[in-house]
């Protein structure tokens, strides 16, 4: 099995650095392809993602309580900065995507994965990773200020896409609702959270 998880694993960096199906990926048929990404999404999807420990919603407590305070500043005096970036691995993508909720947006995520998942299930799950932390992995928040009151929007986008988090009935969504989605994952303390006293 080491060997077969090695050449999926090539075929990838020829797929993601050179858009080339034409050398490793030859050894496996889309089927093999498709089991062998599924393997590694069901142990991303429960060291990283929202299928794993509680803890993983709230590793990127921190992280956010930062940007809404970023955003509150912003909504707040038109002068403040445009921007703000903050830069990690693939890894606090999805801990952000499993805070904010994300793993149905690329498709039906209605259970988590499993290996013994249909192959019609597997094609359809909602956590993918190769397509939520590909190379150079982003999520956005655009934030809009309402010109007649204080109202703020925002639009989320995952690897410069919209996205609609969930609650969401438009890509452009009232601050409101990611306040309230986020309410029990912002101004947290580590020390609590992992019971070090």
């Amino acid at each position: 099995m080491k060997e077969v998880a090695t050449i999926y694993s090539m075929c990838a960096f020829d797929l993601a650095l050179y858009n080339e199906p034409n050398h490793w990926c030859t050894l496996l048929d889309p089927q093999s392809a498709l089991l062998l990404e599924l393997r590694n999404d069901i142990k991303f999807s429960r060291v990283y993602g929202p299928y794993g420990p509680p803890i993983n919603k709230h590793m990127a407590c921190v992280l956010f309580t930062d940007i809404l305070e970023d955003i509150d500043r912003a909504l707040a005096d038109p002068k403040t900065a445009v921007s703000t970036f903050r830069f990690a691995h693939a890894e606090t993508i999805m801990f952000v995507s499993a805070l904010l909720g994300l793993e149905n947006v690329l498709g039906k995520g209605d259970a988590p994965i499993t290996g013994n998942m249909t192959l019609a299930s597997a094609n359809s799950r909602g956590f993918k990773s190769t397509q939520l932390v590909p190379f150079s992995a982003n999520i956005g928040i655009e934030v809009y200020r309402d010109t007649v009151g204080p109202r703020g929007f925002f639009r989320l986008l995952l690897n410069e896409q919209p996205v609609r988090l969930p609650g969401c009935d438009d890509a452009y969504c009232p601050i409101e609702i990611l306040r309230s989605s986020l309410s029990e994952n912002v101004g947290c303390s580590f020390g609590d959270m992992c019971k070090n006293k």
